[in-house]
């Protein structure tokens, strides 16, 4: 009898180890690795992406005594090309964007005919990097801005246009303190060791020092590159599956343990999480250049105009940034700038009778901005930041009366990756603002719901 009884509870227990064998393993947890302790390795980074958008309206309106139609239809290319560079001497960001946008409108009635082009891009470059002196944080700050945007403007069939080039270029020179750290691998890394676990590969938990160890390896891995993108994951994954075979942290290696490497090695890092904290000052002399010609034909005859506008400019700005990874899904940004900025415009103004107009005018500005955004990483995927920011602006132009400006917003965004390389944003956002111009108040309060998709090629 007694064995019997034996017989019966051996069985349950087998039945439930087959139902969960992972209770088997150790609980493994890794909630509290602090990511602020994380110090990137030396890396290179390189992102292209590219952004369309296009929409067609046509909309039909009859009356008893007048009828017309009208059809519009945009079309919007935009890319951009990041590169980002981090070593223990120096911090290198390059950005270059190019956005082209067409539209065309039409409007038909029973009078007349009218058709309108438009054509617009925008080339920008911006480069800036900070160079470390010493092991207490002392930095140099150095970049350079250029921006060239071109419209051209054809209205009524070529009957008036208007052509405007504008060149901005912009050197930078500072001096700071403190350093901002990238803990995003550091972050993969956890996610990777959690999926593992949940998946019943890991004999074992790995230790604070193991984890710092996988982080930088992923970071190094990414620093190779490839031609052939299938190649470089086949290499990436071998890296890491080396690491973990090293490690003797593995229970097995089958197909749930190459799987969750996979899939934690595509989506674990999509969201960027920083440490640290740093104080910057910046000057930044710039000079920029509008050149608009317009031109109309009409009955009475043609006319046209050239407009020249020089602006030289310079601005002083003390800037303080602040990120904290709270925990693994939460994190503090914050930001405090305090800015002045001096231009000095000269207008020159040319027309068909050949007279000549010129004029110039100077104009001081300081703000002080505030801005702050808690982010909720739910998953490898969605993310969940709350905005919130002000700005206080003081300006005047020549000798005239102060003009202030104070504005508040309040946002929030969701990110949703559909893929490592397609992803979704939806934003919406409250604004408020209040203006005082030659002793008189002015508010305006909008509203706003946006939203984007953007595909990254590499």
């Amino acid at each position: 009898m007694y064995m019997k009884r034996f017989s019966g509870y051996s069985f349950f227990v087998s039945i439930l180890f087959f139902l969960n064998p992972v209770s088997t393993i150790k609980a493994q947890d890794y909630s509290s690795f602090d990511l602020n302790k994380y110090v990137t390795p030396d890396v290179v980074r390189n992102q292209l992406d590219f952004n369309f958008a296009g929409n067609f309206l046509n909309v039909n309106h009859g009356a008893d005594t007048l009828s017309n139609s009208q059809t519009t239809s945009n079309a919007n290319l935009n890319s951009s090309f990041y590169r980002y560079v981090n070593t223990r001497k120096r911090i290198t960001e390059f950005s270059a964007g190019l956005a082209l946008m067409g539209n065309s409108s039409r409007l038909k009635s029973q009078e007349s005919k009218n058709t309108d082009y438009s054509w617009y891009h925008d080339l920008s470059l911006d480069y800036n990097t900070r160079l470390f002196l010493t092991k207490s944080k002392l930095h140099f700050v150095l970049g350079a801005s250029f921006s060239w945007v071109f419209n051209n403007d054809d209205r009524n069939d070529k009957a008036a246009s208007l052509v405007q080039h504008s060149l901005t270029f912009a050197p930078k020179l500072g001096l700071g303190f403190g350093r901002i750290e990238d803990v995003t691998d550091a972050r993969q890394a956890i996610y990777m060791l959690e999926a593992l676990h949940k998946n019943g590969v890991l004999s074992r938990q790995l230790s604070n020092e193991e984890v710092v160890a996988l982080a930088q390896k992923i970071s190094s891995e990414k620093n190779k590159r490839f031609f052939d993108s299938r190649l470089h994951k086949i290499d990436e994954i071998s890296a890491v599956d080396s690491f973990f075979v090293a490690s003797k942290a593995l229970s097995k290696n089958d197909a749930s343990y190459f799987t969750a490497l996979y899939d934690m090695w595509d989506y674990g890092a999509l969201f960027q999480r920083k440490s640290g904290w740093q104080f910057d000052f910046v000057l930044t002399p710039a000079l920029d250049y509008k050149w608009i010609k317009n031109y109309s034909t009409s009955s009475v005859g043609n006319d046209w105009g050239l407009n020249k506008n020089n602006t030289l400019g310079s601005s002083a700005v003390l800037s303080f940034d602040f990120e904290k990874a709270a925990s693994l899904r939460i994190q503090h940004s914050f930001s405090a700038d305090l800015s002045g900025n001096y231009m000095k415009t000269n207008f020159k103004n040319l027309q068909l009778n050949e007279s000549t107009t010129k004029s110039d005018y100077d104009k001081k500005t300081g703000a002080l901005s505030v801005d702050y955004k808690l982010g909720y990483y739910l998953n490898t995927r969605t993310n969940f930041n709350l905005l919130l920011g002000s700005c206080y602006t003081l300006s005047g132009y020549d000798n005239r009366s102060t003009n202030k400006d104070f504005s508040f917003h309040l946002g929030a965004n969701v990110n949703y990756y559909f893929s490592p390389r397609l992803k979704l944003v939806a934003q919406v956002e409250t604004n408020h603002l209040y203006s005082r111009y030659s002793g008189k108040d002015d508010t305006n309060h909008h509203n706003s719901v946006s939203a984007s998709l953007t595909y990254s090629l590499f």
